[in-house]
């Protein structure tokens, strides 16, 4: 490089003047407009994520612009975020640009090539003519599932976190009762309809699973699929009983390798439950029906006819049965009450002790009283009280369709008992 000491003085004031001109022609070559395409990382995994991104470059004022995103049939591709907006130099010339982001989930193996993602608009400076800009091509090296995975569910994540959540402890486990058991998996990189199931089966356990619920949220660029599941766990004895541990393979994109999420072996001590576990629907309180009470006598009861009770034992059963009868409630009063308050658990109760008054060896469950009642109406209800107990969580029970049906149930002839398939097999 020649330095200005070394240029004749009669020449410096042209040299200087080509300078200043120099940005000038370079920022004269260079397009008012471009767009450009980037992906990262070049090379990924079938249904693993990439990142498709589009930068709109613009040194005049565009109106109506809207960016458009390839048209694939062997990927999906989802926008991540909002767009962004900045400043850029490119060849001398200052440009706004206009960012938008796309996570990439190809669904085969193979060379995936995005083509086709462009910009439309209306350039103001030419009376708002309408643009097309195009995106050159990019293409994605995706690779099959590796051997090493096998054949379980593939999951290619960039991490991956298996929980879980009680609803109440589990050191309160009682026998009969319900205990809600939510699993949760949260992968980064990963859609979460992508997510196995986590199903699990347990000795000395009746689960019953609800719906999944599928979730995203943004880790920067990175889509993070979440699956939770809510299971109500009901332990079927008391004693020392155990959950399994729960593994989940996944493999860790960034260093190539499978690895497994745990949940530990977890140990319950359950406490007896006040009736049988098969008698008390998921999620039951505890309680003892009212008619298993023993009365209390008040001195009320103590009339002349009581007291000369005492003198033999066929009289004292007598006088026994007739203060049974005082203070026992009514199961149908209590099944009014129950609907009017739309409490399912009072109101299976209060039909169970319904048909212990009715029957020698009475039904165990709404759905065999079901099976004993003629009356197609009633049977409907009693039926929709015992999916609303055992079925999955939804609204809550309404009483009044139930409570229409107690004077009629007082005339109710037992039906010959039939036996029914299980309602929920589950």
């Amino acid at each position: 490089m020649v330095s200005a000491a070394g240029i004749p003085r009669r020449w410096r004031a042209l040299v200087a003047a080509l300078a200043l001109l120099l940005p000038v022609a370079a920022a004269a070559d260079a397009p008012s407009l471009f767009l450009e395409a980037d992906l990262e990382p070049p090379q990924g995994h079938v249904q693993a994520q990439a990142l498709y991104t589009l930068r709109f470059f613009q040194a005049i004022d565009v109106r109506d612009l809207e960016l458009h995103a390839p048209a694939m049939a062997l990927a999906e591709l989802r926008r991540v975020g909002e767009d962004r907006v900045g400043e850029a130099s490119r060849d001398g010339r200052r440009y706004r640009v206009t960012e938008r982001r796309y996570a990439v989930f190809p669904y085969a193996s193979g060379e995936l090539v995005l083509a086709g993602g462009h910009a439309t608009g209306l350039v103001a400076a030419a009376g708002r003519e309408p643009v097309r800009i195009e995106a050159r091509p990019v293409a994605l090296a995706v690779r099959p599932i590796p051997p090493e995975a096998g054949d379980g569910a593939w999951v290619p994540a960039r991490a991956l976190v298996l929980s879980e959540r009680w609803e109440s402890g589990p050191e309160t486990a009682r026998a009969g009762e319900a205990l809600r058991r939510t699993l949760r998996v949260e992968a980064t990189g990963v859609d979460a309809a992508r997510l196995p199931a986590l199903d699990f089966a347990a000795p000395g356990f009746a689960v019953h699973a609800e719906p999944p619920r599928l979730v995203h949220r943004l880790d920067g660029d990175l889509v993070v699929g979440i699956r939770e599941q809510t299971f109500r766990v009901v332990p079927l004895q008391a004693g020392a009983l155990t959950l399994p541990a729960l593994g989940l393979a996944w493999w860790e994109v960034p260093v190539g390798r499978l690895r497994t999420a745990t949940l530990a072996a977890r140990r319950l001590e359950v406490a007896p439950g006040a009736v049988p576990a098969g008698e008390r629907p998921p999620g039951a309180v505890a309680e003892t029906p009212a008619q298993e009470r023993p009365p209390v006598a008040t001195p009320a009861d103590r009339s002349p006819a009581a007291m000369a009770a005492l003198a033999g034992p066929s009289a004292l059963l007598a006088v026994a049965a007739l203060v049974w009868l005082r203070v026992r409630p009514s199961p149908l009063r209590a099944l009014r009450r129950a609907c009017r308050r739309s409490d399912p658990l009072a109101a299976r109760r209060a039909l169970l002790a319904w048909s212990a008054g009715r029957w020698p060896a009475p039904p165990r469950s709404l759905g065999a009283l079901a099976a004993r009642l003629p009356d197609p109406a009633i049977r409907a209800a009693v039926l929709a009280l015992d999916r609303q107990l055992y079925g999955p969580a939804g609204a809550p029970w309404d009483g009044s369709g139930l409570a229409r049906f107690p004077g009629r149930m007082e005339g109710q002839r037992p039906a010959p008992p039939e036996p029914l398939p299980p309602l929920h097999s589950r």
